[in-house]
């Protein structure tokens, strides 16, 4: 099952504490020959994936299981990863910036 992107489409709920990660196979691309530009925008819960200017995924109200506590916490913090399935991949120009306050 392919699942790609829409603004208009079926929003889904994915993970379990048994499944914590879901591929999502794509019938297309976004990508272009050469170097491509890769925009990630995170606030607070809610994550933004832009390639070439085009949103091609979103993920809101991301949660994480807390052991401690014994249920599902805002996921807020943590590490950006940059990565690619299947083949091997070059990164350049990576820049972080700060969002500004709305």
């Amino acid at each position: 099952m392919n699942r790609n992107y829409s603004s208009r489409g079926e929003m889904q709920t994915l993970g379990t504490l048994e499944l914590t990660y879901n591929r999502f196979p794509r019938s297309y691309c976004w990508q272009k020959p050469g170097w491509n530009k890769v925009v990630l925008v995170v606030s607070g819960d809610h994550a933004k994936f832009y390639v070439n200017d085009k949103l091609v995924n979103e993920a809101i109200e991301m949660k994480m299981w807390n052991k401690a506590q014994n249920k599902w916490m805002p996921l807020t913090t943590g590490k950006i990863l940059l990565q690619a399935e299947g083949s091997e991949i070059f990164y350049r120009n990576i820049m972080l910036q700060g969002l500004k306050s709305e």
